[in-house]
């Protein structure tokens, strides 16, 4: 009998949610998906700015004749100005603009889900040959979500909503705190040096998981107290998520007495 720990009935729930969302990128309209997801931010963003509308800087209102929230303006007619400026972005912007974005959502998606299968001990022992190819593929697909993401970061410094260059600079940090562990864990592997391996993958998974979840949460949890300061909650999402997650793992790291068969997620106590 599989018996899933703490972590795994956290994250198991919270990856099978980010999938649905993000694999809708590509299969329904764009504006639909975009919508839905500044939707997500609406009520409690408006909620705090209730108190002082006028100096809102944070927020603003759909570009006129565009619809970029489920909720209509009768019922929240500001939003989060960076989302606003995502959405002018994609639904305008062309194909190829589009299609950038889709290679970021998916690929940092499947590299999610890789990731938790990854850490499932049992996978590990029976089927080693599946761990090594799901754990190439990782590398591979997280190269791409990560590369598409600095390509569409270096619009943002002309885009003000977003923090300009230190959005720009932003993203470039967020990947790297991605990608570094991920290379010296391969590097690890290679040398057999598999506890090595281990716990940096295990960082970079955490860095993986705060640079979608910790990213959204911050947004979500502190950036209503923020709407009155134009970048601040965008610019602490973008710069502290990942790291943020990364030190997570490594917190996860030290608690665990052994990583023999232990990992940031593993399924099983």
């Amino acid at each position: 009998m599989v018996q899933i720990s703490v972590e795994g009935r956290l994250l198991i729930p919270l990856t099978i949610f980010a999938a649905i969302i993000n694999f809708r990128y590509g299969t329904v309209p764009i504006n639909e998906c975009i919508a839905f997801f500044l939707a997500l931010y609406d009520p409690l963003h408006n909620l705090v700015a209730s108190i002082d509308y006028s100096s809102a800087d944070a927020l603003a209102q759909c570009t006129p004749g565009t619809e970029c929230s489920l909720f209509p303006n009768s019922t929240y007619s500001l939003h989060p100005a960076w989302g606003v400026s995502f959405y002018d972005r994609f639904v305008g912007g062309t194909d190829n603009h589009r299609f950038t974005l889709y290679v970021h959502v998916w690929c940092q998606t499947l590299a999610l889900i890789f990731c938790l299968f990854q850490f499932y001990a049992p996978l590990r022992r029976t089927y080693p040959h599946i761990h090594r190819w799901m754990g190439r593929s990782t590398l591979i697909l997280m190269c791409f979500g990560v590369g598409s993401s600095v390509l569409l970061s270096a619009e943002h410094d002309n885009i003000s909503s977003y923090g300009g260059i230190w959005s720009h600079i932003g993203f470039h940090w967020m990947g790297a705190w991605c990608f570094f562990p991920a290379l010296v864990g391969f590097i690890s592997i290679l040398r057999g040096q598999i506890e090595a391996h281990k716990k940096w993958m295990t960082r970079f998974y955490g860095s993986m998981l705060g640079s979608y979840f910790i990213f959204r949460f911050i947004e979500l949890a502190l950036g209503p107290f923020l709407v009155w300061y134009k970048t601040v909650s965008i610019l602490i999402c973008v710069w502290v998520s990942a790291p943020a997650g990364f030190f997570v793992a490594e917190l996860w790291l030290r608690r665990t007495t052994t990583t023999k068969e232990k990992g940031f997620v593993s399924l099983e106590n």
